[in-house]
Formats: C-alpha cells, sequence, structure tokens
C-alpha cells in the first residue's frame, strides 16, 4: 500500500516547473512588458515567472497583474516595504519550485531559445552552476584595450621627446 505522503510528494515533484526564474522589480513599467514578454517566448516552456514587486509607485503592479490574470506560470509577490534587490531576490527564490533557478531584471530581454541552450548546458555537464560570464568579457575586452592605448600612447610620447 502506497503511502499518501509519498504519493503527494510525486504528485508535487510532476507538477514542479524545471525552471524557475526570479524578476525582482521597482517602478519598471517602461521595459518590464517587453522583459516579461521575451520570457514566455521561450522555446523551453517548462518554467515559472516569479515577479517581486519592490513596492513600485507606477504601474509595474498592474502591468504584472494582467499577466497573472493571463498565465499561471507567473506568480506575483508583493513587498511590503520596499527590501532592495538583494532581499527581494531572497524572497523571490524562497518560493521558487524548479529544479534550476535564474533571475533577470526588468530591462534584460532573453534571446527565444536561452532557457533550451542553458538547460542543455547543465544536462550535458552536469554543471552545479552557470553564470552569464557578459561582464566579464566585457572587462576583459576593455582592459586589453587599456592596455594597448596605454602602450600606443607611451610609444608615441617616446617618439615624440
Amino acid at each position: 500500500q502506497m503511502d499518501l505522503r509519498y504519493f503527494l510528494g510525486l504528485v508535487k515533484k510532476l507538477s514542479m516547473p524545471k525552471i524557475s526564474v526570479v524578476l525582482p522589480v521597482y517602478n519598471g513599467e517602461a521595459y518590464l512588458k517587453d522583459a516579461i514578454k521575451s520570457i514566455l517566448n521561450q522555446t523551453f516552456q517548462d518554467f515559472e515567472l516569479i515577479i517581486v514587486d519592490d513596492c513600485s509607485t507606477d504601474r509595474t503592479t498592474e502591468i504584472v497583474k494582467r499577466y497573472v490574470d493571463c498565465d499561471s506560470r507567473i506568480i506575483l509577490i508583493q513587498n511590503k516595504v520596499n527590501l532592495k534587490l538583494p532581499e527581494s531576490l531572497n524572497k523571490g527564490f524562497s518560493h521558487a519550485t524548479g529544479d534550476y533557478w535564474t533571475w533577470t531584471s526588468c530591462d534584460n530581454l532573453y534571446m527565444p531559445d536561452a532557457f533550451e541552450e542553458l538547460l542543455k548546458e547543465i544536462e550535458k555537464e552536469s554543471y552545479p552552476l552557470i553564470f552569464d560570464d557578459f561582464l566579464y568579457n566585457f572587462l576583459v575586452f576593455h582592459m586589453f584595450f587599456l592596455l594597448y592605448f596605454y602602450n600606443f600612447l607611451l610609444v608615441f610620447l617616446l617618439w615624440l621627446f
């Protein structure tokens, strides 16, 4: 005989999304719709979107509520006081039920196959952690540029004098 708790645990596991996306937002009405659309238009659709509204004073809450009414994968959490980014992320992740967690900002846009590609890489290599290296590449490029420019300037100054 199957234990009821075991059965309910199986049912819960089957209904859990593969990916949980936390989107903290404060007064993001200018970009929020596009950010949400870029998540909803993913080729990989097994996700939940947890939007944490950090006491917005613009139309952010209204925008999110419209999406919540249309898509059961979207969850709205409204902070009672402004908690700022770290605490809002923690609050969102405390509600996450997916196997994999990520977060985004209201002014970020995903490519349509972003979740699919990330998931492929994670499961292919069994990585415990994946991060976006945009900032790293940006800094490396600019560091290289600054060093190159500095060397050029030094050679030019030596040539002058």
